[in-house]
């Protein structure tokens, strides 16, 4: 499973109608932002890059999706952005895009719209 709810039933939240919202808002945003986050590599703009990982991450740790923590948290670090090579910066950028996909596909198989 590329994602879990513990956070979600830790707050007393995890009943299938609430989690079928959550992920219907999760999914419009991370796409929204997946658009924004890859025209942000495209034109090599870092700091917005820092700013929309930054954005991404609550949903990331939210619906635990643990595989992309380090890469979000590297993409938010403006001091560590800096140094890294094109090829590693647009790999982290792939890296996201491919599991947020995945994931989105997953929860929407779990979690069926009704």
């Amino acid at each position: 499973m590329l994602y879990n709810l513990s956070v979600l039933e830790l707050m007393g939240s995890a009943d299938d109608a609430f989690v079928t919202k959550l992920i219907a808002i999760f999914t419009e945003s991370t796409i929204s932002e997946l658009s924004a986050l890859n025209e942000a590599c495209q034109s090599k703009d870092l700091m917005k890059i820092s700013a929309i990982a930054h954005s991404m991450k609550s949903n990331i740790e939210i619906f635990s999706v643990d595989s992309i923590k380090h890469t979000i948290r590297t993409l938010e670090d403006k001091e560590k952005l800096p140094t890294l090579s094109d090829d590693i910066l647009l790999g982290h950028v792939q890296e996201v895009n491919t599991v947020i996909k995945n994931v989105i596909a997953e929860m929407h198989r779990d979690y069926p719209a009704e």
